[in-house]
């Protein structure tokens, strides 16, 4: 800037002109840097998840996650993070972790009649559909360990009763074995039919929990073995209808009529 020269003379009127300038120039600066920062927010419209697609899409994710970490490790934090979404987002869909995983839990037993169905669906033989159905259920285990123990982890519910709706879909889960089993045996009453679809799951169930909690991996050291073994305990089930436990007039006879 060029100052006159009689205004150059006065020191006084110099600093007030060019301090008042320099002034000028500093808070155009700070105006400039903090642009916007007085702005009203808008909500984005790029949000990653409306209220009803986060529930599911937390679910989809911790079937992965769980694989990676283990039931006990699973995070709603980390996963909210994973998913784009605040620290307390799933919480407005999920009261704390315990009904978090009861939600997981459900969603894993969906999954599991998905599959049998699928399974069950190419075969028109009795016998073919049954065999389908438990060697997807063992197959599921496999693919899914850490899953299928937490949907039949006692120690989730040792403080608290488990919810109505994971009560429902457990009993739904059995409901829709029995409906399998009773293919093979549709002549029996409802209480052999129970007592054999009990019998025939406790069989898969054991194999299963052996299998993904590692309890096996010392023993068959080879994979074909194990695909044995998975073999002979879906055959074994196939065969219980056979020598099913007939009560009459209080005498046990085995074998069916």
């Amino acid at each position: 800037m060029n100052m006159p020269a009689h205004l150059q003379s006065d020191p006084y009127t110099f600093d007030r002109v060019f301090g008042c300038c320099g002034f000028i120039d500093r808070l155009s600066v700070i105006i400039e840097n903090t642009r916007g920062f007085c702005q009203t927010p808008r909500m984005s419209k790029d949000r990653p998840y409306h209220h009803g697609e986060l529930q599911s899409a937390l679910l989809d994710l911790a079937v992965v996650e769980i694989e990676r970490v283990g039931y006990g490790n699973l995070s709603l934090r980390e996963m909210a993070a994973a998913t784009g979404v605040s620290r307390g987002a799933p919480y407005r869909h999920f009261a704390n972790r315990r009904r978090f995983l009861e939600a997981l839990i459900s969603h894993g037993l969906r999954m599991i009649n998905d599959g049998l169905a699928q399974a069950a669906e190419p075969y028109e033989a009795p016998i073919e559909k049954v065999r389908s159905v438990f060697d997807r259920y063992l197959r599921f285990s496999e693919e899914h360990p850490q899953l299928y123990q937490l949907c039949f982890a006692a120690d989730i519910f040792i403080d608290l009763p488990a919810s109505d709706d994971y009560m429902r879909d457990v009993q739904n889960k059995f409901n829709i074995f029995s409906n399998y089993i009773s293919l093979l045996v549709p002549k029996h009453d409802e209480h052999y039919l129970e007592a054999l679809a009990i019998s025939c799951w406790s069989l898969l169930h054991g194999f299963a929990m052996l299998s993904t909690t590692r309890r096996l991996q010392h023993i068959l050291h080879d994979k074909k073995y194990d695909t044995l073994c998975r073999s002979f305990v879906i055959e074994k089930c196939l065969s219980l209808p056979n020598v099913m436990p007939r009560v009459r007039h209080g005498t046990m006879v085995i074998g069916a009529d």
